[in-house]
């Protein structure tokens, strides 16, 4: 979480090229490091965790950042999507490789864990400093027709800009994500580690069933990320709804529908696990039309500072995950089925809480502040920007 802060900074000050690699390639050595360091002493298995936490964290920022200068407006939700789609695919990948590995790997099995996806990932790091580029204007290889209508599509400046932090952090759009993410993550931990807990915990579905259930949401979310995204770049490009309202509407059956969701599965008995299975599923999916609302609204608002957006965002719905475990255990005592009613409940209203403030407070124009010398491409100025809403 505290490295998410200067994430955006760092990929703003060096290019998100540079910023992510950084983070690829130093946490890569630290998986490599983690098995004989820990056999000295458990404490560096502490530290060398506390290090590849802060390493990680301007990952997403430096993603942001990038796509923010390649991704043209029509394009940037199903780019988005993509990106998180890809992130799903590599947990549901890992855990069960980590498990084989466990069992039949090399150095007592946990170990060559760490030996191979560090080393994996150290090979990824080195390939993309090799193919990634800050811009398209330092781009060597495509040609001067793709170079121009990026340039002309994307309203961002590619040189190094001086954040206005001030103004930045007192922007009502800047906080409608910041609310808006938050909720989403809220409501994304329940589904991912909280339903799991209260099966075991209040319906007694065993582990085996309990697994398979749980991986449900993130393969929803897997398949259904790029294609809300898509929708959504769909709905903007032909002018079928502003991008304001494309946002908000995303955003608001996301945040909803999930809600509703998770109402129903705490009424739901041990034996309706078909049933079960079926909204974990429709939960990833419905998840997933954030890909269209709150998610790649920094980019609409501040495409020149969106990796520094995300980072302040990604910070504040970080603490999410740590005030949903201590608020669900200090509220299930018991692990019954009544009081873990009431959490969902709780973390319902959250969610529609969330998805309120957005769609009161979210922009889907370039705002006064994030506009760099007075006027954005399209050649409008800043008394015009400020006065229109999308």
């Amino acid at each position: 979480m505290v490295t998410n802060i200067f994430g955006g900074a760092l990929a703003n000050k060096y290019g998100g090229k540079i910023t992510a690699a950084g983070s690829i390639l130093s946490t890569s050595i630290l998986a490599i490091l983690h098995p004989s360091l820990t056999r000295i002493n458990g404490y560096f298995m502490l530290a060398l965790r506390i290090l590849t936490g802060m390493a990680s964290g301007p990952i997403f920022p430096a993603v942001f950042f990038l796509i923010g200068r390649w991704a043209p407006p029509e394009e940037n939700g199903v780019l988005i999507g993509l990106t998180f789609a890809g992130q799903i695919l590599g947990n549901i990948v890992a855990f069960p490789t980590s498990s084989y590995l466990c069992v039949y790997g090399f150095d007592n099995g946990w170990g060559s864990i760490f030996y191979i996806f560090g080393g994996l990932s150290l090979v990824f790091g080195f390939v993309w400093m090799y193919v990634v580029y800050d811009n398209p204007d330092v781009h060597p290889a495509i040609s001067e027709e793709e170079r121009f209508y990026l340039n002309d599509a994307i309203k961002c400046k590619n040189a190094v800009q001086k954040v206005p932090w001030k103004r930045l952090l007192s922007s009502p759009a800047v906080w409608a994500i910041n609310i808006g993410l938050f909720a989403y993550n809220w409501i994304d931990m329940s589904f991912q580690t909280l339903l799991p807990l209260y099966m075991k915990e209040a319906l007694n579905i065993k582990t085996t069933s309990n697994g398979l259930m749980s991986s449900a949401p993130s393969m929803g979310q897997m398949f259904a990320l790029p294609i809300c995204g898509k929708f959504a770049d769909i709905l903007r490009s032909k002018k079928y709804l502003s991008n304001r309202s494309v946002r908000v509407l995303f955003q608001t059956f996301s945040m909803v529908t999930s809600a509703c969701i998770l109402i129903t599965i705490g009424f739901l008995r041990c034996d309706q696990t078909i049933l079960i299975s079926v909204l974990f599923l429709l939960s990833g999916i419905t998840l997933s039309f954030s890909s269209g609302g709150v998610i790649p609204n920094n980019i609409d608002i501040a495409p020149s500072f969106a990796g520094v957006v995300n980072s302040i965002a990604n910070a504040i719905s970080a603490l999410s995950g740590s005030i949903s475990s201590l608020t669900t255990k200090a509220l299930t005592p018991n692990g019954t089925q009544e009081e873990w009613q009431i959490v969902f409940a709780l973390y319902s209203g959250i969610c529609v809480f969330g998805a309120i403030i957005f769609a009161i407070l979210a922009r889907g124009e370039i705002q006064e502040w994030a506009i760099i010398g007075g006027s954005d491409s399209s050649g409008q100025s800043n008394d015009a920007k400020r006065n229109k809403t999308a």
